[in-house]
């Protein structure tokens, strides 16, 4: 999945700028349905965790200046990388404790995800994050 969002993101970095090219329609969707996919997977083991962890914020630090873009996935990306960082006794910076300015809880967040899978006809995601 960390795969699968890292080329899809770097496709979309190299699409043509016009938003309605078809390429760049459907890079962005590829960007789309990656991430959505990669805040639904589950981690089987602690090296999965670290390299979901790493891949996250790394994201989330490129992406910031287009947060408003992502609604709330960047929300549940934000909590994603709060969970593992709990999960694997990471310490917790202070942009992981900062409530985002439309913050919504996370199980809110999820079910959208999962209802986003169902009506995508997503498979169920796999476990593992690598």
């Amino acid at each position: 999945m960390i795969e699968r969002h890292r080329a899809a993101w770097e496709a979309y970095q190299v699409a043509p700028e016009d938003i309605s090219h078809p390429e760049t329609v459907a890079a962005d969707q590829e960007t789309y349905d990656a991430l959505t996919a990669l805040l639904s997977t589950a981690c089987s083991s602690r090296f999965g965790a670290l390299a979901l962890l790493g891949h996250l914020q790394w994201w989330l630090a490129e992406e910031e200046p287009n947060a408003g873009a992502f609604g709330d996935d960047w929300h549940a990306a934000r909590a994603r990388v709060g969970d593992l960082a709990l999960f694997l006794g990471e310490p917790m910076t202070p942009v992981m404790l900062e409530p985002g300015p439309s913050a919504v809880p996370l199980g809110a967040i999820a079910a959208g995800i999962v209802a986003r899978m169902v009506l995508n006809d997503r498979r169920a995601p796999r476990l593992g994050c690598v």
